[in-house]
């Protein structure tokens, strides 16, 4: 069964909870959650709803979607790649994370990259003879 991702809690005459979760704190590993109280009728409380959980699913607005490029390389070293390959491919990826993508991209905060982002580096790359084809 899926978890919920977005509710809406009656709080009495016309209140809200509002309630999205965002996943997990990746230091404590506790639920994070972001809470709205709303005022008014039952389709305010659920537009609000729908609006954070779009937001939410494109990764803008919310906190715990401020994560940047680089935090997200890094973890996914550890998680992803230290434990299924050699030591030297992992060094070899970290190497070129290191020459290739940090310098221009790692800063960015991921949820506002866009795939255009990447092919254009890709594109620089190739130019500059990095990689082939």
């Amino acid at each position: 069964m899926a978890r919920k991702v977005g509710q809406i809690i009656a709080r009495g005459d016309r209140r809200w909870l509002i309630r999205v979760y965002l996943g997990r704190d990746h230091g404590t590993n506790k639920r994070k959650y972001h809470n709205r109280t709303i005022h008014g009728p039952m389709r305010e409380a659920q537009a609000y709803l729908t609006k954070k959980l779009r937001k939410r699913d494109l990764g803008r607005d919310l906190e715990g979607a401020k994560i940047t490029l680089n935090e997200y390389m890094d973890r996914w070293l550890e998680t992803a790649v230290r434990l299924r390959v050699r030591e030297k491919t992992c060094q070899d990826y970290e190497g070129m994370l290191r020459r290739y993508i940090r310098p221009q991209l790692g800063d960015r905060v991921l949820a506002t990259l866009r795939p255009l982002d990447l092919q254009t580096r890709y594109q620089q790359m190739l130019e500059h003879g990095k990689f082939k084809a």
